[in-house]
């Protein structure tokens, strides 16, 4: 429950089996050069030493919630997210880490802009170098600006979620991570869409968090699900903006081809059609005249039509 006098900003960190690199996650948060923050540790109920590790630290900023039996990543959230006490809530895995200005950076552009609600930043991508230690392997550079984001989130995720911070009121209007384990599935995307109607959105443009890819990192272990289920949320928002049912073939066959997920080769009539419908989509998603929102819609336009008459080239920059 929020308290009035309580720290400006929440971190929640969820934990489930993490014991591996919790306490490097944990320092980057109690290392930040913003220090008005409480950092909430999850423990959903792991079986490894995570939770005696969390229990460990001797910071008076950290604050333990151990969950009794195992809920999965959203429930376990939404509990944190009530235990928590601050107006703004931050996000942190327990594997990724946080530049030391991450929260600063971010609390910035709330500050700025009492109407953003959501706030993401760049993320560095590290993977195993075979030798014990990290290898950068990528990067996430989503875009910035609302517009843009607001666009793309019609049929993908433009935020990494360890990176995020939100308004609590937002987030509690919004109706909280659902917990529904296929209609809320993947979890942020779901929530993103349904906080970005409350207020402005955007990206802090440099590489505040370092997200550790490993082959038994939930995006891969659960790659196939995370997929329908982006696919499944983007049909629904390209149905509604573009006004079509969300069970239209052409719909479905629209939200796979701009995810790149393998769909038959279409027609260049019925290309076209898919293409007609995603610009009539954004059109209405992000109605801008801004040359640099046009230049966009105009490419994913081409990469529709592309990938519609060629499924080999789904695999195309998502950029």
């Amino acid at each position: 429950m929020m308290v009035s006098d309580g720290p400006r900003v929440s971190v929640v960190l969820p934990i489930y089996n993490g014991a591996a690199h919790l306490r490097q996650s944990i320092d980057s948060i109690l290392a930040q050069t913003f220090v008005d923050f409480e950092l909430v540790l999850v423990d959903d109920a792991s079986i490894d030493e995570s939770l005696t590790i969390a229990r460990g630290f001797q910071d008076s900023r950290i604050r333990v919630l151990a969950l009794s039996e195992n809920r999965g990543l959203a429930s376990a959230l939404n509990a944190g997210i009530d235990f928590a006490g601050a107006p703004i809530i931050a996000r942190q895995d327990q594997d990724d880490l946080a530049a030391p200005d991450r929260l600063a950076q971010q609390l910035a552009v709330l500050d700025d802009d009492p109407g953003t609600v959501l706030v993401g930043t760049w993320a560095r991508i590290v993977s195993p170098d075979g030798a014990g230690g990290w290898l950068a392997t990528g990067a996430h550079h989503h875009p910035v600006a609302d517009d843009v984001l607001r666009l793309r989130l019609l049929w993908n995720n433009p935020f990494v979620h360890s990176s995020v911070a939100f308004r609590r009121a937002a987030f509690e209007q919004a109706g909280r991570y659902g917990t529904d384990p296929v209609l809320s599935w993947p979890e942020d995307y779901d929530l993103w869409v349904r906080m970005a109607p409350l207020g402005r959105l955007a990206n802090v443009p440099a590489e505040l968090v370092t997200y550790r890819q490993t082959l038994g990192g939930m995006s891969n272990v659960n790659r196939e699900r995370i997929r329908d289920g982006v696919v499944r949320i983007a049909a629904g928002n390209l149905a509604k903006a573009s006004g079509c049912a969300p069970a239209d073939p052409r719909i479905q066959a629209l939200a796979r081809v701009l995810n790149s997920v393998p769909t038959p080769t279409a027609t260049m009539t019925e290309a076209l059609h898919r293409a007609s419908a995603f610009l009539r989509a954004c059109s209405r998603t992000a109605p801008s005249r801004s040359v640099a929102l046009a230049a966009m819609r105009a490419r994913w336009a081409a990469k529709v039509v592309v990938r519609s008459l060629d499924p080999r080239w789904g695999s195309l920059s998502n950029d």
